[in-house]
């Protein structure tokens, strides 16, 4: 016999173990199929009987985070609401459709009031003195303009803060828009970059880029002027005040080396007067550094920050939270909170089929209906202005239903 014909056929040899090892895997296999399949249909028999609610997602409204406390003066401080009295400042802004066409009016009717001059008498930071002073002649300038535009928009329960980069204007904050707006009322325009108001910092940073392409001056009127670069360059270091309140804490000013409270006065002629006295008037400012710039390039008599948190001072905020959910009953219980909103009256809830009124504490029980649930809340303030809106969706499952969507 040949040493070929002796040698075993391993391939068959191969071929029987391999079927000799695959034949009890078949049952097996079967029988773990089965099983899966069993637990499967299990599975959607329980979650066909039994119901759930689950968050799908909620957008909820900023928190307010500032290093930096800031100090607001309360609408209904009495000179506010003479100065809205008096200066029938409902009406003023009473054409505008949307709270941004109300700044732009009430910016408007600010520059209108008076002509600056070079020579006029410091009044105290209280918006009736100074118009007072200036339909008797004392005719101020870009601070002045700045605090009886800030003290109006106060007065109607809108909030806003001065801004310092050598002039002084002002900073608007949009409910609508959730972000500041920077107005000047000196020039009575704001600033706008595709179609988007600017704020204070971003044109600090474009100042210090050199780049004013896109960026035009926005009058009440409507105009459109282009920024020219040698103006945009006026920008860099921009600082807010911290606080607003001075008509019940003066700003003070230096009187011979000594700080003094400058405050109303029943002789008019005992204010400094500008071009002979020297004003030098103290206030806590917070001035903006730019990614990448060193501070020796920035205003050295200030606080600085290169956190854009501690110049996003937020205001009325709605946060909604799950308290507790009940999946027999097919009803949430939800929370309402408001952030930094001091004028709060109460929360405006959207379920979609009806809108209502939530006095604080914001505590809501709400009825779901099967599949996909979207409720909405937003802060609505005593002077009736809305905050942005905050939304939570939730599914909801009931017993014996497989519905979802």
């Amino acid at each position: 016999m040949s040493l070929m014909a002796r040698r075993p056929d391993k391939s068959k040899t191969a071929g029987r173990v391999s079927k000799k090892k695959r034949e009890p895997e078949g049952p097996v296999s079967r029988a773990w199929m089965w099983l899966a399949a069993a637990g499967l249909l299990g599975a959607l028999a329980l979650s066909f009987r039994l119901p759930f609610i689950a968050v799908a997602g909620v957008e909820n409204g900023d928190f307010l985070f500032m290093r930096y406390r800031f100090f607001d003066e309360s609408s209904d401080h009495p000179r506010l609401q003479l100065l809205r009295r008096r200066e029938k400042l409902d009406a003023v802004v009473a054409p505008g459709r949307t709270q941004f066409e109300k700044f732009v009016l009430l910016r408007k009717w600010a520059r209108a009031q008076w002509e600056p001059a070079g020579s006029f008498r410091y009044p105290p930071w209280d918006a009736v003195e100074i118009l007072d002073l200036a339909r008797r002649g004392n005719r101020g300038f870009c601070a002045q303009y700045a605090v009886v535009f800030v003290q109006a928009c106060l007065s109607l329960g809108l909030h806003a803060r001065y801004g310092e980069l050598g002039h002084f204007l002002a900073e608007v904050w949009s409910d609508e828009l959730g972000r500041w707006v920077v107005m000047d009322p000196t020039g009575d325009v704001h600033y706008e970059k595709d179609g988007r108001p600017l704020r204070g910092r971003e044109l600090d940073e474009a100042a210090w880029r050199g780049r004013p392409e896109g960026i035009v001056k926005v009058g009440s009127d409507g105009r459109v002027t282009p920024l020219a670069a040698e103006e945009l360059k006026g920008w860099r270091g921009f600082s807010i005040v911290m606080r607003n309140n001075h008509l019940s804490q003066p700003v003070s000013i230096l009187r011979e080396g000594h700080p003094v409270p400058l405050t109303r006065q029943a002789d008019p002629r005992s204010y400094p007067l500008i071009s002979r006295d020297e004003v030098v008037w103290s206030a806590e400012l917070l001035a903006w550094r730019p990614p990448g710039r060193d501070a020796a390039d920035l205003p050295r008599d200030r606080t600085m920050t290169g956190d854009p948190g501690d110049f996003h001072n937020v205001y009325n905020q709605s946060l909604i939270f799950v308290v507790e959910k009940d999946a027999r009953q097919g009803m949430v219980k939800l929370k309402l909170l408001a952030e930094n909103s001091p004028g709060l009256e109460s929360f405006q809830v959207d379920t979609g089929a009806q809108r209502f009124e939530q006095p604080p504490p914001g505590d809501v029980a709400l009825l779901l209906k099967p599949g996909r649930n979207r409720f909405s809340a937003r802060v609505r303030t005593s002077s009736g202005w809305l905050g942005p809106p905050s939304s939570i969706r939730l599914i909801y499952k009931p017993a014996w239903s497989f519905r979802i969507l």
